[in-house]
């Protein structure tokens, strides 16, 4: 996500208090790891290993939930071409114990829609060869709908049968990424040192909890946004923004949005409207370093101010000619987030231990 000022975020959060359920054996390991992301639509891949002999399956890396799953055998609704892991070939998998709570038959519904139904199950988690997790507690989906370009979600939200929790002895529940800005690029996902070791902050936030005492997701305080000359607050009651790796464009409540919108509207006269609907513009004969794309800043706790720059605050949709349709990156939700578009090509650090979130500055995800 790029912007005019480009920053790296270092997510450092709360300390949760989890329950009694074990920890999945660590592997011998360094000081971290680190493997690349790509892009893929408006998905970020990475290709982790499960079972043994170990199957790489390639997942969809997500903030805003936190349960990690892949497609298995027997799946009902996966299509023949793809591949599934099969439990049956894996020679250290099991049924989830019974002391650890594990249910069978749940359901994972996602805030667009999409859905999973599974079990859960263990099996052996490889990262890398010399990183990987015996016994690692996932779900195994067998009727996902709306996944039909991953094999599976690598989840790093924050719960006690979680990916962060699940890992915390090996990676001191810290975690970091730099989502790249086209399929043709790359980024990274890291653990431990190695995403201590891609962020030196230099300014920081506070995290909150979210909504209803929300302690499983990140979220900040986002206390108005500026679209050119024009400050919009944020109601008290949408202030707690929801960080969603998963999500690509910024949500945000109906008020802030439509006036959000009519302000982009008036600024952008200039250019002919494609698709008013979703702010849409033809930009044909420009391209986003010369077309006036207003530039909006979104105003956090603790004083800090994000200035996206025009590759964050729209998105190229058109097919033949990726100018032909240029769309505003912000839409209308109950909830507030900030997407995944806003945050690309910078770093982000997430370190559970502690309760703040910093930034520095970074010219982008670099080479892996």
């Amino acid at each position: 996500m790029a912007h005019l000022l480009r920053f790296s975020f270092c997510l450092l959060l709360f300390s949760f208090v989890y329950g009694a359920r074990e920890l999945a054996d660590v592997s011998p390991t360094g000081q971290g790891v680190k493997l690349p992301l790509k892009k893929q639509g408006d998905n970020y891949l990475v290709t982790v290993g499960f079972g043994t002999p170990k199957l790489d399956l390639t997942l969809m890396v997500d903030t805003g939930s936190a349960a990690t799953w892949i497609k298995c055998k027997p799946c009902i609704t996966c299509k023949p071409n793809e591949t599934l892991f099969d439990p049956l070939q894996s020679s250290t998998f099991s049924n989830c114990s019974s002391a650890n709570n594990c249910q069978s038959n749940q359901r994972l519904d996602y805030h667009d829609g999409s859905k999973v139904d599974g079990n859960s199950v263990q099996d052996t988690l490889t990262l890398t060869s010399q990183v990987f997790f015996p016994r690692f507690e996932f779900l195994c989906g067998y009727n996902p709908s709306g996944f039909d370009k991953v094999e599976g979600l690598l989840a790093l939200g924050l719960t006690d049968n979680s990916f962060i929790h699940q890992t915390s002895q090996a990676f001191s529940q810290k975690f970091g990424y730099c989502l790249p800005s086209s399929d043709s690029s790359t980024g990274f996902l890291a653990f431990g040192d190695e995403a201590a070791a891609a962020c030196k902050p230099l300014f920081h936030v506070s995290l909150v909890l979210g909504p209803k005492r929300d302690n499983q997701n990140y979220y900040i305080n986002l206390f108005a946004i500026t679209i050119g000359q024009k400050i919009l607050p944020m109601p008290s009651s949408s202030q707690k923004a929801l960080l969603d790796s998963g999500t690509r464009t910024t949500r945000l409540p109906p008020s802030v949005y439509s006036e959000l919108s009519s302000s982009f509207l008036e600024l952008m006269s200039e250019y002919p409207i494609v698709e008013s609907g979703k702010m849409c513009f033809n930009l044909e004969g420009h391209d986003l370093s010369t077309a006036y794309i207003p530039t909006i800043t979104l105003h956090f706790g603790d004083s800090l101010d994000l200035t996206l720059g025009s590759p964050s605050v729209v998105f190229s949709d058109g097919e033949s000619n990726p100018n032909s349709k240029v769309c505003l990156a912000f839409a209308e939700d109950e909830e507030t987030i900030i997407g995944s578009h806003q945050l690309e090509n910078v770093n982000i650090l997430y370190d559970i231990a502690n309760s703040q979130v910093g930034l520095s500055l970074n010219p982008g995800c670099g080479s892996y």
